[in-house]
């Protein structure tokens, strides 16, 4: 089975509304498409072992090393209420947080708006996208994880997860210890998503996380409570990056 049909099993396991596609142009359109659709749960998630136009930030595509090699992945949440910019940056600390906790032994990093790193090269990228239709609102993350493989055509600027657990199995168990965590990271990042503000201690992992990144010419000073990046004597929103 591919990641994704384990993430389809956990889903099902955990009562929440999943649908997993061999192939699709991209789960996050799919997800947008069922906006109505999804009103009545807190979670849907869409899954999909191949992505022929997967989307990335900024109108670029999400590539994928192979069918079923990696986790192609739309969660589609109802928040509470409505969410603020530092949603994403707290997305970001929630993924980074959860493979910490799973695979401890691997040096991970951030790299802003939504990459995520080992050893500086990009192993998974979020894509947050917020809908709203009258009062109803959805935050859709879509999240790429390369994990068997990745594109070649990134050459050494990716990476996947199995290069570098040592030869250590992927197995169901440990992925479901992943997606329990990451669904519990998520939740929390969007309870805290409507404030207007990061609080001091989670704008220092942010910026521990940031600069868990070799590639980086110039460390980042400071990560304002706004989710700003100040690096020398630069400050750029997270947004504008």
């Amino acid at each position: 089975m591919s990641v994704n049909q384990w993430t389809n099993k956990w889903c099902e396991s955990k009562s929440i509304r999943s649908r997993y596609f061999r192939e699709i142009e991209s789960t996050n359109e799919m997800a947008k498409d069922e906006f109505s659709r999804d009103d009545s749960v807190d979670l849907s998630v869409y899954v999909s072992d191949h992505q022929t136009k997967g989307k990335g930030r900024g109108g670029n595509t999400w590539e994928d090393g192979g069918k079923g090699s990696g986790l192609l992945a739309s969660l589609s949440f109802k928040p509470d209420q409505p969410p603020q910019p530092i949603l994403t940056p707290l997305l970001g600390l929630a993924l980074y947080k959860s493979v910490n906790e799973v695979w401890p032994k691997i040096k991970w990093g951030m790299k802003a708006p939504n990459d995520l790193l080992i050893e500086g090269a990009k192993v998974a990228g979020l894509l947050v996208d917020t809908l709203q239709q009258g009062s109803t609102i959805r935050v859709i993350i879509g999240l790429g994880f390369n994990i068997e493989s990745a594109p070649a055509s990134l050459g050494d600027q990716a990476t996947y997860l199995n290069a570098h657990t040592a030869g250590e199995e992927l197995t169901e168990t440990i992925w479901y210890q992943f997606l329990d965590s990451l669904h519990w990271n998520f939740k929390q990042a969007l309870a805290d998503g409507h404030m207007n503000h990061l609080s001091a201690s989670v704008a220092e992992e942010i910026k521990a996380a940031l600069n868990n990144n070799p590639n980086i010419s110039e460390k980042v000073s400071k990560l304002h409570l706004d989710g700003s990046i100040e690096i020398g004597n630069q400050v750029t929103p997270w947004h504008k990056l």
